[in-house]
């Protein structure tokens, strides 16, 4: 299951499912995204932890629960001229629920149906699941992989097909990565 900050959708284990984690969590997750009011949303608002180059490194705390993550967006994106809302590609830490490098995009257009998306720094391939307008790694255990491969890497490039069959790709620069994950591996230990 994932709950998500606006645009930044986040992994839940099973187990927590129905926990009091899981409900604190969709409380802060439901303030960030806007839906509360005043006062309420500007307590609940992520802060950030600074900017390094190409990313940018967050915190988000509710109660005991935080969680703190980095995210970019992409330098260039094909094909030109097509119409797209947000695109973010985020490596989130959970501590609380034993989560470190969790990868999760949104590509601002629905994702073709049972159709993967594709990253790609370097040498290292790694097919993401999607789901509406969503993707992330098919197995959690390449996020670190991954996220290797992006403190290694110059730029990463993503792949997917719309639901209208247009293929995309994205090129996100890598400079500053390191840096915002060592900012949130500092910050969420």
């Amino acid at each position: 299951m994932r709950l998500e900050i606006a645009a930044f959708p986040i992994y839940v284990p099973q187990m927590l499912r129905n926990s009091l984690i899981s409900a604190a969590l969709l409380a802060a997750l439901v303030a960030f995204s806007g839906v509360l009011p005043g006062d309420a949303h500007a307590q609940a608002a992520p802060q950030k932890i600074g900017d390094f180059r190409d990313w940018s490194a967050w915190i988000y705390r509710d109660g005991e629960q935080q969680i703190c993550f980095v995210t970019s967006s992409p330098k260039t994106t094909l094909p030109k001229g097509v119409t797209r809302g947000a695109i973010r590609f985020n490596v989130a830490h959970r501590p609380t629920d034993g989560v470190e490098n969790e990868i999760s995009m949104i590509v601002g257009y629905p994702f073709a149906p049972k159709r993967e998306a594709v990253a790609r720094i370097g040498t290292t391939e790694i097919g993401m699941q999607t789901d509406g307008e969503r993707a992330w790694s098919l197995d959690p255990r390449d996020d670190s992989q991954m996220v290797s491969a992006m403190k290694a890497g110059l730029d990463m490039v993503i792949t997917g097909f719309s639901k209208r069959g247009t293929k995309t790709t994205d090129t996100y620069s890598l400079l500053g990565f390191t840096a915002a994950m060592n900012a949130i591996d500092k910050a969420c230990p």
